[in-house]
């Protein structure tokens, strides 16, 4: 299975520059990956440019893990 783990624009939103990778996305991707998945990780928040926020670049970039999310293949869980 693909997977696509996206850290959102959060301190980008606060104005603040983030300069640390999503250590827990690092990990949560490493478990993926021993279980046989594709994982890639989209940081948001890590652009030269802060002041340019494209999504559309994300889509472009990334449009086959995109197209499997928008789909009604994936599972929601609320407890």
């Amino acid at each position: 299975m693909k997977v696509l783990l996206i850290d959102p624009p959060f301190y980008r939103f606060i104005g603040y520059y983030n300069r640390y990778f999503p250590l827990g996305l690092a990990y949560l991707a490493a478990v993926l990956q021993k279980e046989g998945h594709e994982v890639l990780i989209y940081d948001a928040d890590c652009n030269v440019n802060p002041s340019k926020m494209d999504f559309t670049r994300l889509e472009d970039s990334y449009p086959l893990y995109l197209k499997s999310v928008r789909g009604d293949n994936h599972q929601t869980r609320y407890n």
